[in-house]
């Protein structure tokens, strides 16, 4: 599995927020609303991002989310309830075997209720499951009860919630390129749904419950990735235009640069550590976004690498500080590799082995040698 921002997320997640004069502002509809940027984790707009909601049909995407921790890639469909589902299907029969991705890629796509009870079968206390899953990638003010959302009232989410599931079906090799897919196939049916225009659009998932439309969306370009969400909107039409205002909002205001680790280098020490001496090489593993007004002056943006420690086998560490101008924004902590540069031979080992085996016997019979003798000055008293 792709963990891509994990890499990138860990630098300006650290940074200090730089002054930003929007250029423009934005008004949505909806009852909630968040933008976010993904390589920075910096909520550039919210309205409401933390208020609970009926989650919807939302409580779908996050069963296809739970789903991919399972490694089976079959699944048996039973309904012994009888469930009758708000959006079906009508091809999945008792004791008939589906794919798992084939169900996926129907909830993802079609928004499929039977299909989404379906993945729960694919795991013992799927729910449960779910909820844990939830609670990993951040999503803590969520709670599911069922993998479909029944009607029951109890499905919530939050604006801010949702885009942390965005986040991590971008980041799962199967359900990312799903996100953006328009058409799909189930047996002999094929299914459509339709997305919003936008330039760079790279993922999309709607959903309805009794409080309105809730509508979550990733674009990209240049590097810049924004992922917005609006629940409670009155329509489809309302959700998708405070989607398009909230994108343009973004990209008219924030733009990302990109410093690679090549740039940034690499930092060798050597150190002695006892009998050893080592290198200690301090890199990045992957290179830098970071996420700037649009008006800044990119060549501004300068790193150093700083060493902490240096003279401290134990403790040495090295990051690398972002500055912008004289102020410095941000820093990020560097790998280490240790290299020992002359390391014993195996019979230098064996030596060192065979010395310290000579020492502990002679040890033990200074111990056995003392005992007995001190054990015999000892006398019984009459």
């Amino acid at each position: 599995m792709r963990r891509w921002l994990c890499v990138i997320c860990t630098v300006l997640c650290l940074f200090k927020p730089m002054d930003v004069k929007a250029e423009e502002t934005v008004e949505v509809s909806a009852v909630s609303a968040i933008l976010i940027d993904t390589n920075s984790g910096r909520v550039l707009y919210e309205k409401g991002s933390q208020d609970a909601h009926l989650c919807g049909g939302m409580a779908r995407l996050m069963a296809a989310v739970t789903a991919m921790d399972n490694s089976d890639i079959e699944v048996q469909f039973s309904n012994p309830d009888g469930r009758t589902f708000t959006t079906s299907t009508g091809l999945l029969t008792d004791g008939t075997t589906y794919s798992r991705n084939d169900l996926v890629r129907a909830v993802m796509v079609g928004g499929y209720d039977d299909c989404a009870y379906a993945l729960s079968l694919t795991q013992d206390d799927f729910v449960s499951k779910m909820n844990a899953k939830a609670s990993s990638i951040g999503m803590t003010a969520s709670h599911f009860t069922d993998s479909y959302d029944a009607g029951n009232g109890e499905c919530v989410t939050t604006a801010h919630d949702l885009a942390q599931l965005a986040v991590e079906v971008l980041d799962e090799d199967v359900l990312s390129p799903l996100f953006k897919e328009a058409i799909g196939q189930l047996g002999d049916m094929t299914y459509t749904r339709t997305l919003v225009s936008y330039e760079g659009l790279n993922g999309q998932y709607d959903a309805t419950s009794s409080e309105g439309v809730i509508s979550l969306v990733s674009a990209e370009r240049s590097n810049t990735r924004f992922i917005a969400c609006v629940m409670g909107a009155a329509d489809a039409d309302a959700a998708h235009n405070d989607i398009v205002k909230l994108l343009d909002y973004g990209y008219a205001n924030y733009k990302s640069v990109t410093m690679t680790k090549d740039s940034v280098g690499t930092k060798e020490v050597e150190l002695q550590d006892g009998e050893e001496s080592k290198q200690f090489t301090f890199y990045l593993a992957s290179d830098l976004f970071a996420l700037m007004p649009s008006s800044a002056d990119e060549s501004l943006l300068k790193t150093e690498v700083v060493l902490v420690d240096e003279n401290d086998p134990d403790r040495i560490q090295a990051y690398v500080a972002i500055h912008m101008g004289e102020e410095e924004i941000g820093r990020i902590t560097m790998q280490k590799k240790v290299t020992v540069l002359n390391p014993k031979t195996p019979m230098e080992m064996l030596y060192t082995y065979f010395s310290y085996g000579c020492m502990a016997v002679a040890a033990l019979g200074i111990l056995l040698f003392v005992f007995k003798h001190a054990s015999r000055a000892v006398k019984p008293s009459e």
